[in-house]
């Protein structure tokens, strides 16, 4: 009799069946669980929890309970806290080695939450990563200007007056120069050469007189006389002009340096001086350091999510080359008619768990390959009548579909959001807080490959600032703190610009003209009486010195003069000493 079942095969491959199913139940949901962990902390830099993973094969799915994402800079704090995650998985393409998650689920999502164990992990050595723009353009400590002068005397005992500087050079030049025109004046002809000149041109005249022979030779001699004298006087006309014109020069730079201490006294003043300007720029003082703190956290979460974005693609020019060895396969990846990423998920839903109430919110297309997919990742969160929020609207894109084209972009609008007790500064000179407001917030932006630009716009309305200066003498802190107080509403702008590793932060608010008038008066009042004191203590230093300058420019003057009396002995001759009677 034929057997058509060998039952001994069968009980084999039962047996085999059991075991892989045993295995399966027993060991598949910790393998899952356990790489998960492992290779999210890997990833993230901190750890990363998995309460219960569930893995399911008709129909494909998994389940994650209780995923616990540790935020690397604070160990002791989840950056996100997700109850429940339930994914549908495309079986067909896992046959193909293919991860493609059709619809994820994603249920009670938190963040910042606090963690019964550090999730710090032991970092390998490596280069240490940039510090980001936040922490070159605004990431410092308040610091209100200062309202107290200090006193004249203790200014110019530290402070160097430029209008010193200036006489003394001016004093050092010139007396260079009168040294280098004594040394010139004894080498040009001088009065005693003229009266040689004249001696000479006398003992013609009186010699050989009505004698023809005698006639001829005293108008030879006369002339050769007459042609020295001409030559010294084109030496000392020369000498006049080069003099008189060093002397112009000095003059007006004696000019420019009795003006010098009027600049320094402005100088000054502007420096020490209390000057409504220097609140110009009270917003950024203000709302600065929240905002560094902001987009500091952006920026470090920016770096960590964009590898999850995109796959490195430096060094690819077309498909990888590979010679295959001999007797060794080679995985070849063939044109595909709808060519799908290795890793895709197509739709997410999601719940997240706010302080001030639940936002809801779908997510599209998340790959690191959107070239292949040809989509970008697309997002949208909405919230509304929350418990600090009036409404909320969150919607962006990411777009790496063309690499060397990367744009990400994101809008934010946030209406009736409700603030209360934010401190704004912990300046002891001058503290500030927000004790309550009512605000609107709108943001557009955008990052085109590493360059970045974003605007926001917020209105605040029922605020309440207040503010109790530590010294109470400290009468400008008093004036601000009374202007806060009145302020009912007022709008702020920020504008960001520049490179993710190099940007400048600009905010301007109301808030700048409020206290600009507010202390105005007082600041006038104080600066005009400083800058009296000031012009009293600097003039009395320099005065002196600008005498002196003077005194000593009239002296080159005097050098002046000495060249122009000897030209006006030599013309002397020249117009009345050589006419001799023939």
């Amino acid at each position: 009799m034929v057997k058509y079942i060998r039952w001994k095969g069968c009980a084999a491959f039962l047996i085999v069946i059991i075991i892989l199913g045993g295995f399966w139940l027993l060991f598949v949901d910790s393998i899952v669980k356990g790489s998960i962990e492992k290779y999210g902390t890997r990833a993230v830099g901190a750890t990363v929890n998995v309460a219960k993973a569930d893995l399911s094969l008709l129909p494909a799915g998994l389940t994650l309970d209780g995923l616990q994402i540790t935020n690397p800079d604070k160990p002791m704090t989840n950056a996100v806290e997700i109850s429940r995650i339930n994914m549908a998985i495309d079986s067909v393409q896992l046959l193909r080695r293919k991860i493609i998650i059709n619809d994820m689920s994603m249920e009670g999502v938190r963040f910042d939450t606090a963690r019964k164990k550090s999730g710090a992990v032991k970092k390998s050595a490596g280069p240490a990563r940039s510090q980001k723009g936040a922490s070159k353009s605004i990431s410092k400590p308040f610091s209100l200007p200062s309202f107290e002068i200090p006193s004249v005397s203790d200014i110019l005992q530290k402070e160097e007056l430029n209008s010193l500087t200036l006489i003394a050079s001016f004093q050092n030049d010139l007396q260079t120069e009168k040294k280098k025109w004594r040394q010139l004046l004894k080498e040009l002809p001088d009065k005693e050469k003229f009266e040689g000149y004249k001696s000479r041109i006398e003992k013609i005249k009186s010699s050989k007189k009505g004698k023809l022979g005698g006639f001829l030779e005293s108008a030879g001699e006369a002339a050769s006389i007459q042609k020295e004298i001409k030559k010294d006087i084109e030496k000392i006309k020369t000498a006049v002009d080069d003099v008189e014109k060093q002397l112009l020069t000095f003059k007006n730079r004696f000019n420019q340096i009795s003006k010098s201490p009027l600049e320094d006294i402005q100088r000054l003043k502007n420096k020490y001086s209390i000057s409504p300007k220097g609140l110009a720029n009270m917003s950024r003082l203000l709302f600065s350091e929240k905002i560094s703190n902001w987009l500091d956290k952006a920026m470090a979460w920016y770096d960590r999510l964009q590898p999850m974005l995109q796959r490195s693609h430096e060094g690819k020019k077309g498909p990888e080359k590979i010679k295959p060895l001999r007797g060794k396969g080679v995985n070849v990846r063939f044109k595909e008619y709808r060519p799908l990423p290795d890793f895709l998920i197509h739709n997410v839903k999601t719940n997240l768990v706010l302080t001030a109430g639940d936002v809801t919110g779908i997510i599209k297309n998340i790959t690191p390959d959107q070239d292949i997919l040809g989509l970008p990742l697309i997002f949208a969160f909405s919230g509304e009548n929350m418990q600090k929020i009036g409404s909320l609207r969150l919607d962006g894109k990411s777009d790496y579909v063309i690499p060397s084209r990367a744009k990400n972009s994101i809008n934010l609008s946030v209406k009736k959001l409700t603030i209360s007790n934010l401190v704004l500064s912990e300046d002891t000179k001058f503290p500030v807080s927000l004790k309550k407001a009512v605000a609107d917030v709108d943001m557009q932006a955008a990052l085109s490959g590493n360059n970045i630009n974003s605007n926001i716009n917020a209105a605040f309305n029922g605020v309440k600032l207040f503010s109790d200066p530590a010294d109470s003498q400290a009468f400008m802190a008093k004036a601000m703190s009374s202007a806060l107080s009145g302020i009912n509403q007022f709008k702020a702008t920020l504008n960001i610009e520049g490179t993710t590793e190099n940007y400048d932060v600009k905010i301007n608010s109301d808030i700048d003209r409020v206290l600009k008038r507010a202390v105005g008066n007082i600041a006038r009042k104080e600066s005009a009486q400083f800058e009296q004191k000031l012009k009293t203590a600097i003039f009395a230093k320099v005065n002196g010195p600008l005498n002196d300058a003077k005194e000593s420019l009239g002296g080159f003057g005097s050098i002046a003069d000495e060249l122009n009396g000897r030209l006006g002995s030599g013309k002397g001759l020249m117009g009345g000493e050589l006419k001799l009677p023939f």
